[in-house]
C-alpha cells in the first residue's frame, strides 16, 4: 500500500493568520481536536456530507505504518481513500484510511469491505478516540489565507491502534458553506 504524498512544499498558515479569522480559527480546531470527522464535518455543514468511496484495497500495512500501529508484518489492512462532499458536490475533504482490520469487530469488518461508509461512521458505537500526530494549514496560492487543512492521525479502539489516516480538508468551501448556510 503506497501512502498519499503531502503538498508540504508550501509554507503553512502561521496560528496567528488563523487567529485573524474566528470562524476559520474555530473550525480547524475542531477538526484538530475531534474523535469523530464525519460528525463534526455533518454540524458544521448543518446535514450529513455526501461519501465518495475512490478506492478500496487489502494487502499487508505499509512498512513504515508498523511501528505507529503496531503491527506485525503478517498483519493486513485495508486502505480507504474517500471524498466527502456537500450536498452540491464539492469536494470538502479528500481522506486516505489504513485500517488494520483484524482488529475491529466482525460487523464494523464487513461493513468496510463492503459499503462506501466512512470509517468514522462505522466506528462510532465503539467510542474510537483520535490521537492528531501532525496538522498543517497551508494557504491558498499568494496569499496567507489558509485554503487547506492537512491532519495525520491514529486512531484507537480501547487503547489498540487501529488506523492511520491522512485528511486533506478544503477551508474556503468549508467556511463559505458555514457563511452562506450550505446553499449556493
Amino acid at each position: 500500500m503506497e501512502l498519499r504524498p503531502s503538498s508540504r512544499a508550501i509554507p503553512p498558515v502561521t496560528l496567528e493568520d488563523l487567529a485573524r479569522d474566528p470562524d476559520l480559527w474555530r473550525l480547524v480546531r475542531h477538526l484538530v481536536d475531534t474523535d469523530g470527522v464525519t460528525a463534526t464535518l455533518g454540524r458544521w455543514l448543518g446535514y450529513a456530507p455526501r461519501l465518495r468511496l475512490l478506492e478500496r484495497s487489502e494487502g499487508p500495512v505499509a512498512h513504515s505504518l508498523r511501528a505507529l500501529l503496531h503491527a506485525q508484518g503478517t498483519e493486513r489492512a485495508q486502505d480507504r481513500r474517500i471524498q466527502f462532499l456537500t450536498c452540491h458536490d464539492e469536494v470538502v475533504m479528500d481522506a486516505q484510511a489504513v485500517v488494520v482490520t483484524n482488529r475491529l469487530p466482525l460487523e464494523a469488518r464487513h461493513c468496510l469491505r463492503t459499503t462506501d461508509t466512512s470509517l468514522g461512521t462505522v466506528l462510532a458505537g465503539l467510542r474510537p478516540r483520535r490521537h492528531t500526530l501532525h496538522w498543517e494549514a497551508l494557504p491558498a496560492a499568494g496569499t496567507d489565507r489558509a485554503a487547506v487543512l492537512e491532519v495525520t492521525a491514529r486512531v484507537d479502539l480501547c487503547a489498540t491502534p487501529v488506523a492511520w489516516v491522512s485528511e486533506t480538508f478544503q477551508l474556503v468551501a468549508l467556511t463559505s458553506r458555514r457563511r452562506t448556510g450550505g446553499a449556493r
